[in-house]
């Protein structure tokens, strides 16, 4: 049993130093992308123009939302760290810090709570592509560091400090991506969870809980209102490959199921599990082509596929339902089934919720 746990210390610590040296040879060799800047900006208040939200696409004069004060000052909340970035080695040195500090995280959490933490930590490191998506922040990392920040407030003594660190961070992935607000009702559930022993934990649990009602739904109001279609039609399919809208379900239940049904039949499904595969070719070159070793592929895949099912009968194995699993797994589905994109960093993500959530299994000791 001791050689065991050395032997598994030895595997994270090593893992943690190849990740870091990976890290750092993509730091200096890394291009940064055009979405990259462009996220950064959307999501910062200096895409917001006399209290309006200035969308990318001009022409879309129905895209121009106006924006809550609250927004606007989560906008520079959001952007203060970027104040300070004055040239491109910054931009991306800012971003190795953010994608090292949720990989550490992840390692950490799966070290101390995961059912099979090395096999949890191979699946996040083997496909190479994933290394690159640490590095190239999407909006989705901050949802990430959120939900990882709500994990260990849970297995925390639920410190007054750390309640405020989840606040914020998801306070922040929500000014960075809507798919924030599915995860709501489990922030709201695990604070009042966690602050219901005495009086005074329950006054904060509910000012907690009243805060985070109020600034989802003022998020949500807002990426409605950002949902209107635009005047142009050409512009509306493309938006609708993206991100089946929720709203649609009120409107048009009919349009809603077929949308469902489209984004996952067995052509897009087998898409979607494409982008975790190592690839000969990769979508617009994001990675370098293999050339020269048709079996590797192959091989690789297969080896990465059993993990994934390994993980999986693990976490069936120590499986005890209770209500902050189970919302935590149908957030994530739905946010998958309303996904019509499903491109390489969006599996990036859900491979990541995959990895997480056992670690939402609370009928286990801290």
């Amino acid at each position: 049993m001791k050689a065991n746990l050395i032997r598994q210390k030895l595997f994270f610590f090593v893992s943690i130093g190849v990740i870091v040296a990976i890290y750092l040879f993509l730091f200096r060799h890394h291009p940064i992308y055009p979405d990259e800047v462009t996220n950064q900006y959307l999501s910062s208040s200096s895409s917001v123009y006399q209290g309006y939200k200035v969308w990318l696409i001009e022409s879309c004069h129905t895209l121009k939302v106006k924006v809550h004060w609250i927004i606007i000052l989560i906008s520079n909340l959001y952007q203060f760290p970027y104040k300070f970035i004055e040239n491109s080695q910054d931009f991306r040195f800012f971003h190795l810090f953010l994608g090292v500090s949720l990989f550490l995280q992840i390692f950490y959490l799966l070290y101390k709570y995961s059912p099979a933490p090395v096999v949890g930590v191979l699946i996040l490191i083997w496909p190479i592509g994933y290394i690159n998506s640490f590095v190239i922040i999407r909006p989705e990392f901050y949802v990430l560091l959120s939900l990882c920040s709500l994990i260990f407030y849970l297995r925390s003594n639920n410190t007054i400090i750390m309640l405020v660190v989840v606040l914020v961070l998801y306070t922040l992935s929500l000014n960075a991506h809507a798919k924030a607000i599915y995860f709501a009702p489990l922030y709201a559930l695990a604070i009042i969870r966690s602050n219901s022993f005495s009086r005074t934990s329950a006054t904060i649990g509910l000012a907690a809980t009243l805060y985070l009602m109020a600034v989802t739904i003022i998020y949500a109001l807002f990426y409605s209102r950002l949902a209107i279609s635009c005047e142009y039609e050409y512009i509306n399919e493309i938006l609708k490959k993206y991100q089946i809208s929720p709203f649609l379900l009120i409107s048009d239940p009919l349009e809603f199921l077929k949308n469902v049904i489209y984004a996952n039949n067995i052509p897009q499904i087998d898409r979607a599990i494409s982008q975790l595969m190592l690839r000969n070719n990769y979508d617009i070159g994001y990675l370098p082509n293999l050339v020269g070793f048709p079996y590797l592929t192959t091989i690789v895949n297969f080896i990465y596929f059993s993990l994934i099912t390994k993980y999986l009968l693990c976490c069936l194995r120590m499986f005890q339902p209770n209500v902050l699993v189970l919302i935590y797994l149908c957030t994530s589905s739905a946010i998958f089934l309303l996904n019509a994109n499903k491109a390489a960093y969006d599996m990036f993500f859900y491979i990541n919720l995959f990895v997480l959530s056992p670690l939402f299994n609370f009928n286990e000791n801290k």
